[in-house]
């Protein structure tokens, strides 16, 4: 449930604690004086505080606003009301946020019958505050441990992007405005299993990082967060995060006191980014990726946009290193594929034996079905392995 009221956060904050609410989220006044809030409880019933407001409650039959002014009077609409109860709250609304001149296009959104849907309209046309609780990144680098061609395809499906080999092996995407999440979601779903994919973000004041594995994020941590949360166990939150940095980092020499109090440290005076790279012993160079000159630094790649079938092409008809474990891995598939193709091909001479005599090869009374059948499928396998075999040993040597 949202709840918008001209008020300030603190106080806020203050009227739900004292009214037993358990889970919220309160965000920053506005320059005008209003804050949004995001709970469970129906805010009019907990929040005893006599100021305009607005509610919107998520119902089975569509959301219903609840419009009170600052005199006491409430105007309660749904999606199906019409005529003079939906334009009363119309009126209450414009008269509110001082826009008298929209109330029509006002009237127009309350028969929104998605919640989402009226919320996002509503902010559009309304001068609300930031209703956003997990603010959008404005800048961010992606760390990962990924092979450049891997690291590549994962950049072109979500790009354009920037892709940088920090060293040790760490490699930066740059992910295009707005597609963090989608970016780090394609790195870490290529990643191997045991590693994760770090994303560290600043948004405004707020920076943050965010620890993904396997396409989603196992952890998530903010400093300058403008919001403030109740009912969040932070030692438990902090536990997570904090185990899920050293993890990423894959590091002994990880300090977790200094990682924890930096942790701690919820609103800093100073970035504390460049704190949390030198406590998990990346590389600086990330601080500088972050900072947005990452098209200046050397072995920058610009990597375009390109769809998934696109981008899975590309990175398999480019040859690439392969490292020792993965050299002896590949050998091992193309000497089984030749062996394999090799076995084939004999039980073709062999079955194409048997029916030329008619089975006095193997001094057997004339030829049945399966020894057809047998010829056929030792004929097509013997055809799909022998190119298969030369196409692996020509791209292990190509690799190597």
């Amino acid at each position: 449930m949202l709840l918008v009221v001209e008020a300030a956060q603190p106080e806020v904050v203050g009227r739900l604690t004292d009214a037993g609410v358990v889970e919220a989220s309160v965000g920053p006044t506005s320059p005008d004086g209003w804050t949004a809030a995001w709970l469970e409880a129906p805010g009019d019933a907990v929040l005893d505080i006599h100021r305009p407001m607005v509610q919107i409650d998520e119902l089975e039959r569509g959301p219903q606003v609840t419009v009170r002014d600052g005199e006491g009077t409430t105007w309660i609409v749904g999606p199906d009301d019409a005529g003079h109860a939906v334009t009363q709250a119309a009126e209450g609304l414009a008269g509110m946020f001082a826009i008298p001149d929209r109330m029509a296009e006002i009237a127009a959104l309350l028969h929104e019958e998605d919640a989402d849907n009226l919320v996002a309209d509503l902010a559009e046309l309304l001068p609300l505050p930031e209703l956003m609780v997990e603010p959008e990144p404005e800048r961010a680098v992606i760390l990962s441990r990924l092979d450049r061609e891997t690291a590549r395809m994962a950049a072109a499906i979500t790009g354009p992007a920037w892709l940088l080999d920090l060293g040790a092996g760490w490699l930066a995407t740059v992910p295009s405005q707005g597609r963090s999440a989608e970016a780090a979601a394609a790195s870490s779903v290529n990643a191997r299993r045991r590693d994760h994919t770090l994303v560290l973000w600043r948004s405004r004041q707020t920076s943050g990082v965010d620890v993904w594995r396997r396409g989603r994020i196992e952890a998530g941590w903010l400093w300058n967060d403008p919001w403030v949360h109740l009912g969040v166990d932070e030692p438990s939150a902090e536990s997570a995060a904090s185990g899920a940095l050293v993890a990423a980092a894959a590091s002994a020499d990880v300090h977790q006191p200094s990682l924890r109090a930096l942790l701690r440290m919820r609103q800093p005076d100073s970035d504390p980014l460049p704190d949390l790279i030198a406590v998990l012993g990346l590389p600086h160079a990330a601080m500088a990726v972050l900072d947005g000159v990452h098209g200046e630094l050397p072995d920058a790649e610009r990597v375009p946009a390109m769809t998934a079938p696109q981008a899975w092409w590309a990175a398999m008809s480019r040859p690439r290193q392969l490292s020792g474990a993965r050299r002896v891995m590949y050998a091992g598939y193309a000497v089984g594929t030749a062996l394999a193709a090799l076995v084939c091909v004999l039980m073709t001479i062999f079955s194409v034996a048997v029916l030329a005599t008619g089975g006095d090869f193997v001094d057997q009374q004339g030829t049945t079905m399966s020894d057809w059948m047998s010829a056929g499928v030792f004929a097509v396998l013997s055809a799909i392995l022998i190119p298969t075999a030369r196409f692996r040993f020509r791209t292990l040597r190509n690799r190597s």
